[in-house]
Order: structure tokens, then sequence, then C-alpha cells
């Protein structure tokens, strides 16, 4: 997989509905957002985007969202990862969600802070899919390995 490449996709800064008052969303436009909407997060607190991701792969080049990472300012807390994630969606696509899964995590690498990161999306696989494992520590990909932990089965909730 290339290197990640810095942001080359314009933000653009939209108030938020009235359900999350007083709060801004960041839109990673480009990507297809024109059709499907781009990669969105809102926060209540003060943020920042500090890259996209374009995970189009030559086995996934229809993927047209990126991956958007924000430093979120979490009052008397401090500042706090969020990536917003998408994958793959095609069901034979998984060893392209194998490599956006470690993109995913090089990406945390590059811009973590003391708070936990929080990573957050669609990554369109089952929890027995070598991406998933490899994200929650349960497989390495090509030697590298990482722990994240997952907060639907860690919720106690049914299903997937």
């Amino acid at each position: 997989m290339p290197p990640a490449q810095q942001p080359k996709y314009p933000f653009s800064r939209y108030p938020v509905a009235t359900n999350l008052a007083s709060s801004e969303a960041t839109l990673a436009s480009g990507l297809g957002s024109d059709r499907y909407g781009g990669t969105a997060l809102a926060s209540r607190w003060p943020h920042k985007v500090v890259e996209v991701l374009d995970l189009r792969l030559p086995d996934a080049a229809d993927v047209p969202w990126g991956t958007l990472a924000a430093i979120v300012d979490l009052p008397d807390e401090g500042e706090m990862l969020f990536i917003a994630a998408t994958a793959a969606w095609r069901l034979h696509a998984e060893a392209a969600r194998e490599r956006q899964a470690a993109a995913i995590s090089d990406l945390d690498a590059r811009h973590r802070r003391t708070l936990p990161t929080i990573i957050a999306g669609d990554f369109n696989a089952g929890p027995d899919a070598a991406s998933i494992r490899y994200l929650m520590g349960r497989q390495s990909l090509g030697g590298p390995s990482v722990l994240y932990h997952d907060a639907w089965s860690g919720s106690g909730a049914e299903g997937t």
C-alpha cells in the first residue's frame, strides 16, 4: 500500500442541525462526496482535522469516502484522536480491508495522543474477518499487530 497521504481534499465546516445545537461538523469532502456525502465528524468540543486517508485501492477502487482523523479537545481531560473510518464494502474485498485496517492503525500511530484513540465507522466486515481480528489484537497482518477494544462486544449487547 502506498504511504498515507496528507489531506488533499478541502474541508468545509457546516453548522449541525438542531439536535447538536452549538456544535459544528467537519466534512471531509471529495472522494465521491457529491454523490455519497463524504465522511463527517460532529462534536460539541473543539476539533481539528489532522489527516484524511484516501483508502481507494486497485482491488477496492469503489470506496468513495476518506478516513478522517481529528484531534478533539475534551474539556478538563486533554486531546483525543478520533478516527472516522470506512472500508471496502464488496464481499470479496477482505484483502483490501486488511490493508485498509493496517493503514488506519498507522494513522493512529502518527497522531496518537495520551487519551485513548476512538476509531468508529463502517468496517464492512464481521467479527471473524481478518481485518477485524487484526484491529482487535487477535492476529497480525504481515508482522505488525495492534489492540483496540470493541465497544459493541464490551457492552454485552447481543448480535453483530
